[in-house]
């Protein structure tokens, strides 16, 4: 192992969780990074597409997008988010049926996306937009492995929820932690409670109304508020994007505060366009290019199958980050996109 000093690029790497509020520019933060990396946008939110939109071409060709939030068909909600999560997590090649928005089975006859995350370097940023929409997409899911229904579950119904899901999302971030490339996490706020029993009484004693509030700290929203508590080490960086007091500037700030976590590489609190991702690979050594690498070596397209013919005969082919369908729900960002 080299020393510090010597230490290539490719090594430095940012896994930033960035908090804050809907709607404050989130998504349009991290788009921007497509200006020097190639960007796999997993998107579980409904209202991106308008805002990637208006991104400009140079910066849409090099935004690889698939649409993974969790769908309503026949009035039953599904979990696919959390089911792309765990093949993305858990798989050496993640198989993406394109034309119909799901994870892609032996037999399918769609366009197919293949992924391989072990392969992702330093030249890729993967964003996951949101943490919440997929800790939903989580807690819905060990909902129903333990036979429980959210709306009406009582607090001892969720304790066996609130366990598995937490594992789960612990399983992630450990993934997230360990690829290879850099990672862009958004979230949204929550606010942990610290609280105790008045002196004298047992926290066992007493009903929850009582207890007595010491501290409070915001916090990502998570599977739960402990779970919220700890999400922070699985990141080099915890940022909360906020508003000027005038409200005319983004700004991301990542001083570190007794009311809620934050910190990392970077101390202090700047606009977007000072904190932009490139800047923060840049400061903390790592490699900005001014075009983003070719993606062959973890990104194949295996184009759909005409009628009549064989998966052999639909060879894969590497996108180029123009995808040739043009805009089609989210996952089209290519020339009919340039020409609009």
């Amino acid at each position: 192992m080299p020393r510090m000093d010597q230490a290539p690029p490719s090594q430095s790497l940012i896994k930033q969780l960035l908090i804050g509020d809907g709607r404050i520019g989130k998504t349009h933060y991290a788009a921007e990074a497509a200006k020097h990396f190639n960007v796999l946008y997993i998107n579980g939110d409904a209202n991106t597409v308008a805002t990637l939109r208006k991104q400009p071409v140079e910066v849409l060709r090099n935004i690889y997008a698939i649409n993974v939030g969790d769908t309503v068909m026949g009035g039953l909600r599904d979990s696919k988010f959390i089911d792309f999560m765990q093949e993305f997590t858990t798989n050496i090649k993640v198989r993406w049926n394109d034309t119909e928005e799901r994870v892609a089975n032996r037999a399918d006859t769609g366009e197919i996306w293949e992924i391989t995350p072990s392969r992702m370097d330093h030249t890729c940023l993967l964003v996951l937009d949101s943490w919440t929409a997929l800790v939903d997409s989580i807690m819905l899911q060990a909902a129903r492995a333990n036979n429980v229904i959210l709306e009406t579950a009582s607090t001892h119904d969720m304790r066996p929820v609130y366990q598995s899901a937490g594992l789960k999302a612990t399983s992630i971030l450990q993934c997230i932690k360990a690829l290879r490339c850099h990672v862009l996490v958004l979230a949204h706020p929550d606010e942990y409670e610290h609280k105790t029993a008045p002196e004298g009484r047992a926290v066992k004693d007493i009903k929850e109304k009582d207890l007595i509030v010491d501290w409070t700290k915001m916090i990502p929203k998570s599977t739960s508020k402990p779970h919220g508590m700890q999400i922070g080490r699985f990141f080099t960086d915890v940022g909360w994007m906020e508003l000027s007091p005038a409200g005319t500037e983004r700004r991301i700030n990542f001083k570190a505060k007794n009311d809620r976590i934050a910190g990392g590489h970077f101390a202090e609190c700047k606009s977007t366009t000072e904190y932009s991702f490139a800047n923060l690979v840049t400061e903390v050594g790592g490699d900005v290019m001014a075009k983003p690498a070719p993606i062959d070596s973890w990104f194949n397209l295996i184009p759909a199958l005409a009628p009549g013919e064989t998966p052999v005969e639909a060879a894969p082919k590497v996108l180029d980050g123009i995808k040739p369908t043009g805009i089609a729900g989210l996952t089209g960002l290519g020339k009919k996109a340039a020409a609009a």
